[in-house]
């Protein structure tokens, strides 16, 4: 099997991201966003399933979306060394 790791910044860029291109890329491939377990990653999953409910568009926790254990953020998981 082959992945990506694509790294947009922070939290709000990831945000931005996904509402731009959300809609379109998800109909091209399986998609799975890794959100932060703190506040920022919080927010920005209310806001992104608040953006794509609007647009009738799924976006479940476990299904198009993963968020990191409250209290983390996704650098502990990828650790520079």
């Amino acid at each position: 099997r082959y992945s990506e790791f694509l790294d947009f910044g922070g939290t709000s860029d990831l945000e931005a991201f996904v509402k731009a291109t959300y809609e379109y890329s998800s109909k091209e491939r399986p998609i799975v966003i890794v959100l932060d377990g703190d506040d920022a990653g919080d927010k920005a999953r209310k806001n992104l399933q608040s953006f794509l409910g609007q647009k009738n568009i799924t976006f479940e926790a476990n299904k198009q979306f993963v968020m990191i254990s409250q209290g983390f953020t996704i650098e502990g998981l990828f650790p520079h060394a």
